[in-house]
């Protein structure tokens, strides 16, 4: 698993779920679906799922107030209750959330059908078909972690509409790849397999490869909100895994600012 992407519907993810075995996928994501993300270890995810309290970084930017907190998108039904206090809190004390939401549906982005599904393809394609959902692998990852929940809607963790979208869209991600390493070309192969069924048509960019799109890319994007906002008192709820990432580009523009 690499990526969230989410829908107009969804605040977690969307893209298809695959049939693949699940005693590999109980083993894969119960350290890796968390933090969804190349970036990810064993050890790290466990630790990650199973921790029942939000660990927030504050961090000084000029004259904001950032307050990191990792996210994961399976976890203790303690750590969603944390969280969502700790966001009412925030919230109470001025600060508006800078959320993670690779924006996906087709109204979101503006397309016309056939472009939404050829867009759709492409990730596939990029992404070997392996993205889904927390909630699509819940009862797996259960029978791993028992007491574990898929991610609450955002609007059920106190996030509204005061909040800001701060992450890329699904077609951001797929012209970046095609920025970084050319035209992403379908065959027929990919036009004939259902975006609903197995894909075995590409295995995909290699997990490093990756890692620019995925994590260095939506990292840029996030720091430059945060600088180029009117905002003093910000909240970045993101993956685990942006979390380190963001924080160095920050202290990196604060030296060159």
């Amino acid at each position: 698993m690499r990526l969230i992407a989410i829908s107009d519907k969804k605040t977690n993810h969307y893209m298809n779920k695959n049939t693949l075995s699940r005693f590999k996928f109980q083993i894969i994501l119960a350290s890796c679906l968390l933090i969804l993300l190349p970036r990810c270890s064993v050890i790290k995810g466990v630790s990650a799922m199973m921790a029942k309290k939000v660990k927030p970084q504050n961090v000084t930017f000029e004259d904001k107030s950032v307050i990191f907190t990792p996210l994961v998108h399976f976890g203790q039904k303690e750590f969603y209750d944390h969280l969502r206090d700790s966001i009412v809190h925030w919230k109470i004390d001025g600060y508006t959330v800078f959320y993670e939401q690779i924006g996906s549906g087709q109204s979101y982005l503006g397309l016309d059908s056939i472009s939404y599904d050829r867009l759709r393809r492409k990730f596939r394609r990029i992404d070997g078909g392996n993205a889904g959902t927390a909630e699509d692998y819940e009862e797996d990852l259960q029978k791993v972690f028992k007491n574990g929940i898929a991610q609450p809607e955002y609007t059920d963790l106190g996030i509204d509409s005061t909040d800001i979208h701060a992450d890329v869209t699904l077609l951001d991600l797929v012209n970046k790849a095609e920025e970084y390493y050319g035209k992403v070309n379908l065959d027929s192969c990919d036009y004939t397999t259902h975006l609903d069924s197995t894909y075995s048509c590409f295995k995909g960019l290699k997990t490093k490869k990756l890692d620019p799109v995925y994590v260095d890319y939506r990292n840029t994007v996030v720091v430059e909100k945060i600088i180029n906002s009117e905002l003093d008192k910000i909240v970045v709820l993101f993956g685990a895994a942006h979390i380190k990432g963001m924080k160095k580009l920050l202290k990196e523009k604060q030296t060159i600012h």
